[in-house]
Order: C-alpha cells, then structure tokens, then sequence
C-alpha cells in the first residue's frame, strides 16, 4: 500500500499499527491502511501552516517533526517505528508521561529511545535493517519501504526456526528498567506509554 501511494507521488506522513487493520483473502489475513486525511505530495511538508504539527509525534520522522520536505523515507521511518512497537510493546518515541513538544523534540533528533534494548534483545541480521531504516538523514535509510521490507525478509531468512519464533524479553519487566536517556534505554514506566500514560491523546490519534 506504501509502495503504490508513494509510486503516485504521496506521502502517508501519520503511519502507526493503530492504522493497520487486516482483510480476509483467499491467500490468508491481508494488512490494510486507513487513515490518509493529512496524506500529502513528496516534496511538500505535512504541516498545513508554518508551526503547527500534524501526525502522530510518536511515529514521526525527524524531517516531519522539524517541518521539512517528506519523501517516502519519512514514511519508511515510521514503519520502522511501526514495526518495533509491535515487537517491544512500545509508542515509537513515546516514554511515559510527557508532554507532546518533549516527544515531537526527540523526533526531531531522530534520537530513538529504546535503540540499546533493540540491539541487545534482536539479532544483529534484524537490527542492522531496522538500524538503517531509523538513520536520521533520509537519504541514508533504504529508498523505500519496499526495499526496508524486502532487507527484513532477506533478514529473516537468515535466522533459524528458533530465533524467528521467539519472543523479546518485556522492556518494562522490573529486571529490564533503566533510567530515562534519550540514547539508550528508557524504562521508566510501569507500562508501554500508551493514551493512559501520556498528558495529551493527541499523540495517538
């Protein structure tokens, strides 16, 4: 679906799992994406005026955060960030009980908060795609999310029938917590951020 919206030239500029739904087909569950009200041209902001944020801070990459051109790198970031909250149960950029310019200026950064857990709890063949595909400057990640798909089955493939079943360790478990940084872990929440542990639900939805 991202490859074919970008393919006539959009950008979906708010991806996050809360957007994904799934369709029954004759070849098994089929993933859906809904949601393109702030959808926007590559090459053009996602903000529909100087200093106002529209996505979802949590999910945005550091070109959308700080009001810059989007390309479907943007949208490759925020499948990245997709993707990893359904593995580790996080928010994308989210850690706890914060305000949104706290999140939306870590997006900024590209400083994502949970990059140490990842590269000790994923194999490395794993982590080296989901790495690239979080560089800060959009022209060092994949090109496109067809490609960063394409590197994670190439990855996939690699590992045995036991690493591609297991489960990672929960980053919020008592042993796992760390004291908030932006640069490694950020454990200091009982639970996965969520619309509960957060002062706006406009990082969510």
């Amino acid at each position: 679906g991202l490859h074919r919206l970008h393919a006539l030239g959009g950008v979906k500029c708010d991806l996050k799992r809360h957007y994904i739904c799934f369709r029954m087909t004759p070849v098994g569950p089929w993933p859906v994406l809904f949601d393109f009200d702030i959808a926007t041209g590559i090459g053009h902001t996602c903000s529909s005026r100087p200093g106002t944020f529209q996505g979802t801070p949590a999910y945005a990459a550091p070109e959308q955060a700080r009001e810059k051109p989007v390309t479907p790198a943007t949208d490759e970031y925020a499948l990245a960030l997709t993707l990893l909250s359904i593995l580790n149960g996080t928010e994308g950029m989210a850690i706890g009980k914060e305000s949104v310019s706290d999140v939306i200026r870590r997006a900024g950064k590209g400083a994502y908060p949970y990059l140490s857990f990842v590269k000790e709890t994923i194999p490395p063949e794993l982590c080296a795609v989901f790495t690239r595909a979080l560089e800060r400057k959009p022209n060092d990640r994949h090109g496109s999310c067809r490609v960063f798909v394409r590197e994670l089955i190439r990855a996939l493939k690699t590992l045995s029938a036991d690493e591609r079943g297991m489960r990672l360790p929960d980053p919020f478990a008592e042993g796992n917590r760390r004291p908030p940084t932006d640069r490694g872990y950020v454990l200091s929440a009982s639970e996965p951020p969520s619309r509960n542990v957060t002062d706006s639900s406009t990082l969510f939805i």
